[in-house]
């Protein structure tokens, strides 16, 4: 993909299916092994990609393992990146949560309840905002122009809140797993820190249906 002189590239990539994901589990800062069917689409994919100049990745693995698959350098390690913390529901799945009342109240409101031993909304916003402005110094002082960042799914949709080019709400963005979005901007409007000009969406390479 080439784009025009004057701009700067990012794209947003969600890990590969896991075999945790495939479970529906709340996957948190614990990680769990990728879908070798997923996998294998991915790498077949990501033949086709430019070169990264830039790649950031959580420090989770399935993060580092679907970086390590991109074409570029070795990925920069950025805990900012993690998912949220689910707390004592990591690894759970709906069925095993759905009588505590702790849960139900989160679910009704996700935005201001809390997660048991975990990290509210607030929290975890503020933590991969830092993050992000850490990847947008990096970029600025070294001229980078493309870069790829692999991160998880709330992530990606915190990230799209605050700087796509149109306002939506949180759930309202979609990030399918081993997805891309590339977010694009003027040089200038990227130093000042605004949201990006353009969006491209990638369909997903490696979901496996149900």
């Amino acid at each position: 993909m080439l784009f025009m002189d004057g701009t700067v590239a990012v794209t947003l990539f969600r890990h590969v299916l896991t075999e945790e994901n495939k479970r529906h589990a709340y996957l948190g800062w614990t990680d769990s092994p990728l879908c070798p069917e997923a996998k294998e689409r991915f790498e077949t994919w990501s033949r086709a990609l430019p070169e990264y100049p830039f790649i950031f990745s959580s420090d989770l693995g399935r993060c580092l393992e679907t970086a390590s698959i991109l074409p570029g350098g070795n990925a920069l390690k950025l805990k900012e990146l993690r998912e949220m913390n689910f707390g004592r529901w990591e690894g759970s799945i709906y069925e095993e949560l759905k009588n505590d009342p702790a849960y139900q109240v989160w679910l009704n409101d996700p935005f201001t309840a809390p997660i048991p031993e975990g990290e509210n909304y607030g929290q975890f916003s503020e933590r991969v905002m830092h993050g992000w402005e850490k990847i947008r110094t990096i970029l600025i002082r070294q001229e980078g122009t493309r870069a790829a960042v692999v991160t998880h799914g709330g992530v990606i949709r915190q990230l799209l809140t605050r700087l796509a080019p149109e306002e939506r709400p949180f759930w309202e963005w979609k990030a399918p797993h081993a997805g891309a979005i590339t977010l694009i901007w003027e040089n200038n409007g990227f130093r000042r820190g605004e949201r990006c000009t353009l969006l491209l969406e990638e369909a997903s390479t490696g979901k496996l249906s149900g």
